[in-house]
C-alpha cells in the first residue's frame, strides 16, 4: 500500500514537471488507488506513513492550478 501511495506522488510530480506519458492509466490503477486511499488510515496510523498520503494529496492539489485553470480528472 505504501508503495502505491508512493508510486503516485512520483507519476503525479512527473506529470506536472511535463510527463504527459504518466497520463495514460487504465481503471485497475485508479480503482487499486481509491482502495489504498479508503483503506490507509486504518492500516497506517503512524505519523510518517500519514505523511505520505498528505504528500499525496499536496500533489494532487498542485496539480490543480497547473493547468491552467482547466480542471484535471485523474480520479
Amino acid at each position: 500500500m505504501q508503495q502505491t501511495v508512493t508510486n503516485w506522488v512520483s507519476l503525479i510530480k512527473g506529470f506536472r514537471n511535463g510527463d504527459r506519458l504518466s497520463a495514460q492509466l487504465d481503471e485497475a490503477e485508479l480503482a487499486l488507488l481509491w482502495g489504498v486511499i479508503c483503506c490507509y488510515p486504518y492500516a497506517f496510523d503512524t505519523p510518517h506513513c500519514l505523511a505520505l498520503l498528505m504528500d499525496l494529496i499536496d500533489e494532487i492539489d498542485q496539480l490543480i492550478p497547473a493547468q491552467d485553470g482547466m480542471i484535471l480528472f485523474i480520479f
